[in-house]
């Protein structure tokens, strides 16, 4: 059964602020993990024996794409030491078919050393990803090489881009074990923005579903990017409407 997590990226301002304060007020809210974008300069082993004293666990860790080519090693140590095996690049340069490529090779050579270690490597998505190059989506040319890769779909930017995240999530199926919920709204001005998980316009039972018959998700991650309102009553509310849902 999928559990919940929260993107810490959602609580940025809480987090600069007392990294552990927030991890405390996440874990009353009821979310069973988070997934890191930053580890707060909190050593490991503080990291651990908080997130066990609260009753949470490490769902992923965001790394970006030149420290995970960079200081993969560090990186691994310090997820292995919380509990956490999934290492995420969360976003790279794919605006081009070369960009792709590179983007795919650098994380085939990741996946390979990261998987003697057993950690699992994957690759989060916006809407570039869904531009197609020789009729294929670079999304899938990225993991195409090595399917110990990942995907961690963001069903916000799948919609974005026009995707129908449900046929998508069938698509991926159990190379899907992380999925992004997080809601769009419609803006005065027309654009697409974030907004609170449930309150949106998306069709999120249907998103749920899917990935549960498609994907069999082992959790399923909260994101909020709009920062027009307390963060921590966002994800609270957030939660509460996955609640509904789930």
């Amino acid at each position: 059964m999928a559990k919940i997590s929260v993107q810490l990226y959602s609580c940025k301002d809480a987090t600069k602020e007392d990294f552990i304060g927030t991890l405390r007020k996440i874990a009353e809210i009821g979310y069973q993990g988070v997934e890191f974008a930053g580890y707060g300069d909190i050593p490991a082993d503080v990291m651990k024996k908080t997130l066990d004293e609260l009753g949470l666990e490490a769902s992923g860790a965001h790394i970006g794409m030149d420290e995970l080519k960079n200081n993969l090693d560090y990186h691994i140590a310090y997820n292995k030491a919380v509990g956490n095996k999934y290492l995420i690049c969360p976003w790279a340069m794919t605006q081009t078919a070369e960009q792709t490529a590179q983007l795919k090779a650098d994380l085939e050579e990741v996946c390979a050393r990261a998987a003697e270690q057993g950690m699992v490597v994957g690759f989060h998505n916006h809407a570039v990803e869904f531009n197609k190059f020789d009729g294929e989506y670079a999304f899938d040319t990225i993991l195409s090489g090595d399917d110990r890769l990942i995907y961690e779909l963001d069903c916000f930017w799948s919609e974005y881009a026009g995707v129908d995240t449900v046929e998508y999530l069938r698509k991926i199926g159990s190379r899907g074990p992380l999925v992004h919920l997080k809601d769009m709204c419609i803006m005065p001005d027309g654009q697409k923005e974030s907004t609170i998980f449930g309150e949106g316009i998306l069709d999120n039972k249907a998103i749920i579903d899917a990935a549960k018959e498609y994907c069999n998700p082992e959790w399923f991650v909260i994101e909020w990017e709009a920062f027009d309102m307390d963060c921590i009553e966002a994800v609270r509310q957030s939660y509460d409407n996955y609640m509904k849902l789930a």
